[in-house]
C-alpha cells in the first residue's frame, strides 16, 4: 500500500493505536526488509492501555456512555412518539364536529 509508512506515522501522532499497528503491519508486508516498520509494530504489539480496573465488567465500563447517549436520544425525540399526554392537541381535534343538513 502506498504511503503506508506515512500514514502509519500520522496514526501515531493522533492516538489511533489499531490504525497505527495495521498500517504498520501493512508497510513492513510491502517492505519486509525494513526493521524499523519491525521495530514500530512492535512496540505497538507491546503497548496496552488500560481501560477498566480490575474486576470490573464491560457494563460497568460502558454504562456512562449507554446512560449519557439514552439521554441525547430522549432529548431529541418527539413527546408525541413517547406517548406524552403534555403533546399540544392539534385544533382539529378539539373542535366538535358539525352536520350540515
Amino acid at each position: 500500500m502506498r504511503d503506508a509508512e506515512e500514514m502509519a506515522g500520522l496514526a501515531e501522532q493522533l492516538g489511533r493505536s489499531f490504525e497505527a499497528k495495521a498500517l504498520w503491519a501493512v508497510a513492513l508486508a510491502a517492505d519486509p526488509d525494513r526493521e524499523d516498520f519491525g521495530a514500530a509494530l512492535a512496540r505497538w504489539e507491546h503497548a496496552a492501555t488500560a481501560v477498566a480496573d480490575a474486576g470490573q465488567t464491560l457494563a460497568d465500563i460502558l454504562a456512562g456512555e449507554l446512560d449519557a447517549a439514552a439521554a441525547r436520544r430522549l432529548r431529541f425525540t418527539p413527546a408525541s412518539a413517547h406517548g406524552d399526554s403534555s403533546a399540544p392537541i392539534p385544533s382539529s381535534a378539539t373542535t366538535p364536529a358539525t352536520s350540515t343538513p
